[in-house]
């Protein structure tokens, strides 16, 4: 009985994580230098996370950056699994051009709206 359980668990966090991959922890120094180079960002505001969205799939990106779903500031990184490396110079250029564009969603109304009712999307988009 408690396999069946535990299978049944299993496929469930299977299945939210491919719609809302795990979030990674993000080492201190790295947390550090960036808020060195944004200082002007809450970056407990922020979530990285391996894995990309289902809606993104496997378009190619190495990483993006989106709006939080249900949220009205929170910004949510993402990156293909195995593009998250803190710890190499090229792992380093993607967090830190990624966490760029939370800077531009933060320029126009502080990033305030609802998911992807944003001015910077409306912006980016238009």
């Amino acid at each position: 009985m408690g396999s069946a359980c535990d299978w049944l668990k299993k496929k469930s966090e299977d299945f939210f994580h491919w719609i809302y991959p795990k979030s990674v922890d993000v080492p201190d120094c790295v947390r550090k230098m960036l808020e060195r180079v944004y200082p002007t960002i809450d970056w407990d505001t922020v979530t990285f996370h391996e894995g990309m969205p289902w809606i993104i799939g496997l378009g190619g990106q190495t990483a993006i950056t989106l709006p939080r779903t249900y949220d009205l500031h929170h910004i949510d990184i993402y990156f293909q699994p195995g593009a998250w490396d803190p710890c190499t110079c090229h792992g380093l250029s993607i967090i830190v051009h990624e966490s760029f564009h939370v800077v531009q969603y933060r320029d126009i109304l502080d990033g305030w709206g609802l998911g992807f009712f944003r001015p910077f999307i409306v912006a980016y988009l238009s």
